[in-house]
C-alpha cells in the first residue's frame, strides 16, 4: 500500500469515528431527556395523588412541608372538635 492510500483510510476513519461520537452523544443526550421526561411525570402523578389524599393543601407550602416532615398540619384526631 502507497502512503496516499494510508492517509486516504486515515482520512475516513478519522470522519467515521467523528460522526460515531456525534451519534453517540445524541444517543446518550436522547437517553437523558427520555429519564427527566419520566421522573417528571412520576413527580406529577405523585403529587397528583397526594392532593386526593390530603385535598385541603396546596400551594408552595404542600411540597415543603412533605419534605420538612411537617405534614399534614391538622391533626386528624382533633379535626370534629370546636376550637376554644
Amino acid at each position: 500500500m502507497d502512503w496516499k492510500r494510508c492517509l486516504q483510510y486515515s482520512i475516513k476513519e478519522t470522519e467515521v469515528n467523528e460522526k460515531l461520537q456525534d451519534t453517540m452523544q445524541k444517543l446518550l443526550q436522547t437517553g437523558v431527556d427520555k429519564r427527566e421526561t419520566d421522573r417528571e411525570a412520576k413527580l406529577k402523578e405523585t403529587l397528583a395523588s397526594l392532593k386526593r389524599i390530603f385535598p385541603g393543601e396546596n400551594g408552595i407550602s404542600f411540597g415543603v412541608d412533605l419534605v420538612r416532615g411537617a405534614w399534614p398540619r391538622r391533626d386528624p384526631l382533633q379535626a370534629d372538635c370546636p376550637q376554644i
